[in-house]
């Protein structure tokens, strides 16, 4: 191969990964600035400041971004080799590999944070988290709230190889009724049972998202050229339904609490519906090379880097905003919300990158090479031979 012809693979290959990874590093910059705001508050309010912040409060739509870009992910590979590479034991065995090591890590310093506070946790709370279970009671979700969600997305991949099975079998479509029957089902069943104290943060809907990814990973590679037309006006469609749903459930001035989480598989599922087609509609630039500016802002640099440690940043940005917030109090006791953010951002994705190199970075190095990555990703979209 040729130098020439080696830059422009290398060069696709990039594309490939990088709008990706500016997906992940928006959504997860997301989950931090609404936590960092939620510390200092937990409503709406109105007039010119509540339309300057009150987006903020909206951060779990974040989450319904990772879902659907997980499935979206993983199914990639899948969708052009037609089956799960290596079978299930490879795929567990890698999704360990790459996901508790780290999760440990934090989990580990959450707990010597509440030590140092004279906070210890209970033994139940560290066990609840590290069998990621914190999920179905709530009140165990205490060491690193955000957590839940990866308490989810891991059961979520225990289901992967069944949902490929039944991609392989019932095609697309077949996976996206299973998968919303199966979350309906299970929904239906932690509800009755007693000891499950908090169904929204379990949100079995989210399995009907994760297959979104992988029904827009399909659809991404099969080219089809029929609704690939379609995809910006059905774009903006789910982007005015999703408007639609936070206009008539928000996060009001009573709380989320009132109107937004009692309403959360409808809102999700909206959110999730406008992730996959927006994911599909990248794909489908990047196939074919589009100067597109849509293409140039999720792969801006910045994006891109906050995607590659965006894991770690989910990890442990909780503990940085803690912390920082208690040093503020003992140096300056009144600092507005405003002019202290940009800071507190600066220091968490400092930290965060820190983490990922030490702890994060190792366990990706060792069992899946950036460069390994990239070729998996950009194969994905190229004809099998």
């Amino acid at each position: 191969m040729t130098h020439e012809k080696q830059g422009r693979v290398a060069g696709e290959r990039r594309v490939y990964l990088e709008y990706l990874d500016g997906v992940r590093g928006m959504a997860a910059i997301f989950v931090v600035a609404h936590h960092l705001w939620r510390s200092y508050t937990t409503v709406a309010v109105t007039g010119v400041a509540g339309v300057a912040t009150n987006w903020l409060l909206y951060g779990h739509l974040a989450v319904d971004v990772f879902i659907v870009l997980s499935g979206f992910c993983l199914m990639l590979p899948v969708a052009r080799s037609r089956g799960l590479r290596g079978g299930w034991r490879r795929f567990y065995k890698g999704r360990a590999r790459r996901i508790l090591p780290p999760l440990y890590a934090a989990i580990g310093i959450a707990v010597f944070e509440f030590v140092i506070h004279h906070y210890p946790p209970t033994k139940w709370v560290v066990l609840a988290n590290v069998l990621l279970v914190q999920d179905v009671w709530q009140s165990k979700n205490s060491l690193d709230p955000p957590l839940w969600s990866v308490a989810v997305e891991c059961k979520i991949y225990l289901l992967f190889p069944a949902l490929v099975w039944l991609w392989l079998r019932l095609g697309a479509r077949g996976v996206v009724v299973a998968s919303a029957a199966i979350a309906a089902l299970f929904y239906w069943v932690v509800t009755k049972i007693p000891l499950v104290t908090d169904q929204g943060l379990i949100c079995p809907w989210y399995l009907f998202l994760f297959a979104l990814g992988m029904v827009a990973a399909d659809f991404a590679v099969r080219r089809d050229g029929a609704f690939m037309k379609k995809l910006p006006w059905l774009l903006i469609a789910a982007l005015v339904g999703l408007a639609a749903t936070l206009a008539a459930w928000p996060v009001t001035g009573g709380g989320e609490s009132v109107l937004f989480v009692p309403h959360l598989p409808i809102i999700d599922t909206a959110c999730g519906l406008a992730t996959g087609l927006l994911l599909t509609m990248l794909a489908g630039k990047a196939i074919r090379r589009e100067r597109s500016w849509l293409i140039g802002v999720f792969t801006w640099k910045p994006w891109v880097f906050l995607g590659t440690i965006a894991y770690s940043l989910y990890l442990v940005h909780v503990f940085v905003i803690y912390e920082f917030k208690n040093m503020l109090v003992a140096w300056l006791p009144v600092h507005p919300a405003w002019a202290v953010m940009p800071l507190d951002l600066t220091v968490t994705v400092g930290l965060a990158w820190l983490f990922h190199l030490v702890i994060e970075r190792p366990f990706m190095s060792k069992r899946a090479p950036r460069n390994e990555r990239e070729a998996e990703l950009a194969a994905a979209f190229n004809p099998a031979p």
